[in-house]
């Protein structure tokens, strides 16, 4: 299973005057325009997707739909809850149980929950090595059959920079 991990774009700043609710925070409109341009350099790369999850979190789910529009394809795009802060690895690994060896997700979440689900595909203490994802960063983790704990291969990971730099100019 090739398992694209993808850290929401930038955000508006918290702020409990605007959104008491800090799930519904949403997405800047220079986070939107480099998310924009982000994902026209994951299609440059050929990136396809069979299927997107998304925490139900605004921002995520905004920073997904960017990334569907720029994909051309229409891959099912669902929230997964176990995607949001706090939400564990156990459920995203429920949801990913059953999908076929083949598939291309995209899992659309928050730091530092993206860093260790990625760093518990690697190894089996994922304590020992989290990644960083910034704002937009982006992460390709393959595993062999479904995904569990150590059983992935760490493809490539880049830096939202690098993903807007493969993008092209800004439009």
């Amino acid at each position: 299973m090739r398992l694209y991990l993808l850290r929401h774009a930038i955000a508006a700043p918290h702020d409990p005057a605007l959104w008491s609710d800090d799930r519904e925070r949403p997405l800047t409109t220079d986070g939107m325009r480099r998310m924009k341009r982000g994902a026209r350099g994951m299609r440059r790369l050929g990136m396809r997707f069979d299927l997107i999850l998304s925490s139900p979190l605004t921002r995520a789910v905004e920073t997904a739909r960017i990334v569907l529009a720029a994909g051309g394809g229409a891959p099912d795009l669902k929230l997964l809850k176990p995607l949001a802060p706090g939400g564990g690895t156990g459920g995203v690994f429920a949801a990913l149980t059953g999908l076929p060896p083949q598939a291309r997700v995209l899992l659309v979440g928050h730091e530092p929950d993206l860093g260790l689900l990625a760093a518990g595909l690697l190894l089996d203490r994922r304590d020992e090595m989290p990644l960083e994802f910034k704002k937009g960063g982006l992460c390709r983790i393959d595993t062999e059959g479904a995904p569990r704990l150590g059983n992935g291969r760490l493809v490539f990971h880049l830096t939202p920079r690098m993903l807007r730099r493969l993008g092209g100019p800004a439009r």
